[in-house]
């Protein structure tokens, strides 16, 4: 899922990159490593493979490369997987929803006093279909219309939110923009994502863009587990953005070398790291209790464990239904805010 994640993100950036291969190189590698602190063992994985794939598609739409049938034909089964997996799906439909906003906003203005022309434009048009589709695709779950309530739910949930890491917001102070941990790269991509928009005027002009990266970017700093799907549809905007800007030089083509040798640098010295810890991988070995699981098992051990909040998950997956557990991850959806506290 992580290696066709990146496909997708490297097919949006060839299609951008005006020529600049290693540009996109360079992005790819800075997209990484703000993206890989959300590289684990569960199903939001098919939600940044799935984002990346929405992008690319929605990318190609723009540019008239593909028409809307072919874009229903795909997004709407892939859709209906989407919502049986894991529960970001809403975050496809809103993609979509910005890039037809994106389309909306600058003929709202030409015609800004006539909207006839703007709501009858074919690509507007052909996307609120899409978003229409999706959101009907949304529905075909066992759960049908409640699995949207499952959002609201985790959205009033703050006292439980505010005690798990994931959900913390990102410093964005001057000296937090300088200090060196897990989300440092994060603002660093911010950062020149930011610059990269005011480098040529026509680079505003892409409201779509501008959209999804200010959005993203909200949600980004808001928690910390957005960072990867800011990152990821981050990438080829600033590859776009940038490539805009080149000149028509040889010199030009490979001034990106610098910071990519850097950033392979960087890559090359974590993989190390975790090949010395042997953790090279999703992070399994070492953290979750594979001895506690087998001595379980061989002692055919049954009824309810008191574990803690981490490992829940875990156990669920390797002992259901023989040993329920405590507690696990399912926080807002399963147990509220007084019995997690509790």
């Amino acid at each position: 899922l992580i290696v066709l994640t990146f496909v997708f993100v490297f097919l949006s950036c060839r299609e951008r990159d005006k020529g600049t291969r290693l540009l996109s190189v360079t992005i790819l590698f800075l997209v990484l490593l703000t993206a890989r602190i959300r590289f684990l063992v569960r199903p939001e994985l098919v939600f940044l493979c799935l984002l990346a794939l929405y992008a690319y598609l929605l990318m190609l739409y723009r540019q008239q490369r593909i028409g809307v049938s072919t874009l229903i034909m795909i997004l709407v089964p892939v859709h209906v997987l989407w919502a049986n997996f894991h529960s970001s799906f809403p975050m496809g439909i809103i993609l979509v929803a910005l890039y037809g906003l994106g389309r909306f906003i600058p003929l709202a203005f030409t015609h800004r006093r006539n909207l006839v022309p703007a709501f009858r434009d074919e690509q507007f048009r052909g996307l609120f279909v899409v978003g229409c589709l999706l959101l009907a695709a949304s529905l075909c779950t066992p759960y049908t219309y409640r699995v949207f309530l499952v959002h609201f739910k985790h959205a009033g949930a703050t006292e439980i939110l505010r005690g798990i890491v994931e959900w913390e917001p990102v410093d964005i102070r001057f000296l937090g923009v300088l200090a060196l941990d897990s989300t440092a790269w994060l603002r660093a991509l911010f950062l020149i994502g930011t610059v990269s928009f005011l480098v040529k005027r026509d680079n505003l002009k892409r409201i779509d863009d501008l959209l999804v990266f200010a959005f993203f970017a909200y949600l980004a700093f808001k928690h910390i587990r957005f960072s990867g799907a800011f990152a990821i549809l981050a990438g080829p905007i600033i590859v776009e953005n940038i490539g805009q800007f080149r000149r028509e030089s040889r010199l030009w083509r490979w001034v990106w070398l610098v910071p990519l040798v850097a950033l392979v640098m960087v890559s090359a010295r974590d993989v190390r790291g975790l090949i010395r810890l042997e953790r090279l991988g999703l992070g399994v070995w070492r953290i979750y209790p594979e001895a506690t699981v087998e001595f379980l098992k061989e002692h055919s051990v049954r009824g309810p464990v008191f574990n803690s909040y981490g490992l829940g998950g875990v156990v669920i997956w390797e002992l259901f239904p023989d040993i329920p557990v405590f507690i696990d991850g399912r926080t807002a959806t399963i147990y509220d805010q007084d019995f997690f506290w509790l």
